[in-house]
């Protein structure tokens, strides 16, 4: 009992033991994000952690490191270094592993050194406490020095264990220089002088002078100055007369900036004049003359001063100053000098200042006199009627702003013609009946109604042209100096007649194989007939739809082809002429695109003898009936025809699978664009229960496309898919074991191409068994049988005939003339 008792006792100390490391472990494990005067709490892997100061590479790095992972943080000040760690608390147990004997945390030693491989001296012990944070600052450092440090952690016997690994710290400088003086400015011709007291202290780094072309803008460094005692700089990057701003700033060797000084302004100057502009020239306008000349060399050029008189210059008419104008960057300065009279003569000088104020002489003096080259505004609004054998045109009067509106002109081009011609030049238009304007001017009362201009609506009627061609116009408004508006917006009008052409005779609709034809009687009577209009609308649509417009009259035959098989369409046919005519509408008449056959192969032991069947489905009738061969030679009769219920997933794309069973049929219909798999089996080949989904989705195989045909068998343990498409002469298969879902598709060996026969009546099936692939065409024109194989599941043999005396399937679909 005694030993039982110790034992008991032994384990409560132990679970207590290991209860205790696991709380340490956990308090020192702590990570995530911290204050900056909180380092992270270091895990009991750390805290033990060999690394050594000399093993640690790049200190830098490693310093970086312990701050980003939150373990430290430092803060270098003016001649002091802060650091800040958090550890174990007082008493905390740590050890390398729960068996070896556990030790208690008793506080740290920090040490220094100025060399990062020797000569560390204990600087401080900090004895641990309750907290976990710890704290040691550093005095009277020099600036600017790197000093390296270690932290061990000192356990209940005294004993260093390595804690942080080696890690470096400087003290720093962070007192800027004093702000300089406003700098002294000299101008000059040409540059600008700053001067300024120099700074005496022993942390000097540089002087930076910085500039602005624009008072109070944003400055840029000028220069910078590396040497005390250099204490003026020459600004040469200048224009004369403009005004420039200066400021200094003081940069120490720890990289303290003082504030920008005040600010000083330079203006360089200079007493020489520009050169005069040359090349002044002079463009005559509407009251208005707009003089152009080169652009001043010279780059301080600020203005140009324009001079002008009226009539030729003399002692008693001298030329005047009209206005001061700024200098452009372009190589062409211009002025346009408004309000003058039409036919009177001006004569005009300019010169050129710069920013000192100095002017150049005059340019060469030119005369001009103002013309008139305004046209009066273009019409805004046009409309364009189409009428029998001619087009009525309206438009908008225009305001007569000089009263010098003379008439409007009227132009015209055709299909026939295809440039503009004028047509018609009108001085009195005449009124149109309706006036679009006029009710918007009665709503307006008061003096806005006088203010503001209503424009008067004038027709024209453009009579003996062509019907059915179309016809465009624009107007322009004329002054009595021919200068012509703008255009209007152009107009387009196809005169035409208003008898419809003779309704269609003889109209049919045949179903034939995937699609339906459409044929007329030639319409003879009508000569000016320009063609039909085909329209169809499905069993289950109310509204007829425009599918064709044929503009060939002699074509009496139409083909739709874009239709879903075995739904009935209903179509009717009208004629139209070139005034765009249409006659009544034909009879209705109603058609089906119709499915053609689908051929499946399958092989089965019937009576311990392999068979191979050719099954050949009707989707119109959705009939099956199949022949069989035991010698892939002869063949039998086809069988009576079979009725099978329709496929859920029934559309135009489905395709079925049929397979023989030693009792019954096992059929299989694939829809690729729902991707459902359905199926139904048959054990007296008569009848069939309702029809069942077996996959509802069955991805697309890679060569899926255009007459890419996919079959399904079934054996005792898989279902199997393959799918071969001759314009892509690639074949893929799939396989589900487990009845649930499809693996991925993959190719059947190499390419096969398809029969020299093929063509769109030739219909391709893939089987298998244990000695390889099976890949057989059927041609339902000819009725041709070709099998082509693959035993090693890579290389396909040559085409060859499967059949002798194989005939046409008795569902088979064809196209009756």
């Amino acid at each position: 009992m005694r030993e039982n008792g110790n034992y008991k006792n032994f384990r409560r100390l132990f679970a207590g033991l290991v209860a205790a490391a696991a709380y340490s472990a956990a308090c020192f494990g702590f990570s995530g994000p911290v204050l900056a005067d909180s380092p992270a709490r270091p895990s009991i892997r750390e805290v033990l952690s060999s690394e050594s100061a000399g093993a640690a590479g790049d200190i830098a790095f490693t310093t970086q490191k312990l701050i980003d992972d939150g373990r430290i943080t430092i803060e270098e000040v003016e001649e002091k270094i802060v650091i800040r760690w958090r550890g174990p608390k007082k008493g905390d147990l740590f050890g390398e592993s729960i068996k070896a004997r556990s030790k208690a945390a008793a506080g740290f030693h920090i040490y220094k050194s100025r060399n990062r491989y020797m000569n560390f001296v204990l600087l401080a012990k900090i004895d641990a406490d309750g907290s976990g944070y710890y704290k040691y600052e550093d005095f009277d450092l020099k600036n600017d020095v790197i000093y390296y440090y270690k932290i061990t952690l000192v356990d209940s016997d005294g004993g260093d264990n390595t804690f942080l690994p080696q890690f470096q710290a400087s003290a720093r400088d962070v007192n800027r220089p004093a702000r300089p003086d406003k700098p002294l400015i000299e101008n000059g011709d040409g540059f600008v002088k700053i001067s300024w007291k120099p700074y005496t202290k022993s942390d000097f780094y540089e002087y930076q002078v910085l500039k602005s072309s624009a008072i109070g803008g944003e400055h840029e460094t000028a220069s910078r100055i590396r040497q005390s005692g250099i204490c003026q700089f020459v600004d040469s990057d200048v224009v004369n007369g403009k005004s420039y701003s200066y400021m200094m700033r003081i940069l120490d060797k720890s990289g303290n900036q003082s504030r920008e000084s005040v600010e000083a302004i330079g203006r360089p100057r200079d007493k020489k004049a520009p050169e005069p502009p040359r090349n002044l020239r002079a463009e005559p306008g509407n009251n208005q003359i707009t003089l152009i000349w080169r652009r001043c060399e010279d780059a301080d050029c600020e203005a140009y001063k324009i001079y002008f008189c009226e009539g030729e210059p003399s002692p008693s008419n001298k030329m005047k100053l009209l206005t001061k104008t700024p200098a452009s960057e372009s190589f062409e300065n211009n002025y346009t000098v408004k309000n003058l009279k039409n036919g009177k003569i001006y004569y005009f000088g300019v010169s050129a200042q710069d920013f000192s104020g100095n002017e150049s002489a005059m340019a060469f003096e030119i005369k001009s006199s103002p013309v008139d080259f305004t046209a009066p505004p273009a019409p805004s609004y046009l409309k364009v009627s189409a009428m029998n054998a001619a087009n009525k045109i309206e438009w908008a009067s225009v305001p007569d702003v000089d009263k010098d509106l003379s008439g409007y002109r009227i132009y015209r081009k055709s299909t026939a013609f295809p440039k503009y011609i004028a047509v018609a030049d009108i001085k009195k238009p005449k009124k149109a009946e309706t006036q679009i304007f006029m009710a918007e001017k009665e709503k307006t009362k008061g003096s806005r109604a006088i203010d503001k201009f209503y424009p008067v609506i004038y027709e024209y009627t453009d009579s003996g042209i062509y019907n059915a061609m179309a016809y465009y116009y624009y107007v322009v408004a004329y002054d009595n100096k021919g200068n012509e508006s703008k255009a209007s917006e152009t107009g387009e009008g196809i005169p035409r007649d208003i008898t419809a052409p003779e309704k269609v005779s003889g109209f049919s609709a045949a179903s034939k194989l995937a699609k339906v034809v459409l044929k007329w009687k030639p319409n003879k009577k009508d000569r000016d007939l320009l063609g039909y209009y085909i329209y169809r609308r499905a069993e289950t649509d109310e509204k007829y739809a425009l599918i064709a417009e044929i503009k060939k009259t002699g074509q009496t035959e139409f083909q739709d082809i874009n239709l879903e098989f075995g739904v009935k369409y209903f179509y009717r046919i009208s004629a139209f002429d070139e005034s765009l005519n249409e006659s009544v509408a034909s009879e209705e008449k109603s058609a089906a695109a119709k499915f053609s056959n689908q051929i499946s192969f399958s092989r089965a032991y019937i009576q311990n003898r392999p068979y191979t069947y050719c099954f050949s489905v009707n989707l119109n009738e959705m009939s099956l009936c199949y022949s069989k061969s035991a010698d892939n030679i002869s063949w039998s009769a086809w069988s009576d025809k079979t009725k099978f219920p329709v496929p859920p997933n029934m559309s135009k794309m489905t395709q079925i699978s049929v397979q023989k069973w030693i009792k019954g049929f096992l059929i299989f219909s694939y829809n690729p664009q729902t991707l459902d798999l359905f199926f139904v089996n048959s054990a007296d080949e008569k009848t069939f229960p309702a029809w069942r989904l077996l996959f509802n989705r069955v991805e697309l195989p890679p060569n899926f496309g255009k007459r890419c045909f996919v079959s399904f068998e079934k054996d005792e343990k898989s279902i199997m898919a393959f799918a071969y498409n001759p314009l892509t002469q690639s074949v893929y298969y799939n396989l589900s074991r487990d009845l649930e879902s499809f693996l991925r598709w993959t190719p059947c060996g190499l390419k096969v191409v398809p029969p020299e026969t093929d063509s769109d009546m030739s219909k391709y099936f893939v089987t298998s068994d244990d000695r390889g692939y099976y890949l057989f065409s059927y041609d339902l024109d000819s009725g041709e049988l070709k099998q082509s194989y693959s035993f090693d599941k890579k290389h396909w043999k040559a085409w060859y005939k499967f059949a002798r005396n194989i005939k046409k399937p008795k569902n088979l679909q064809a196209d009756k003339n």
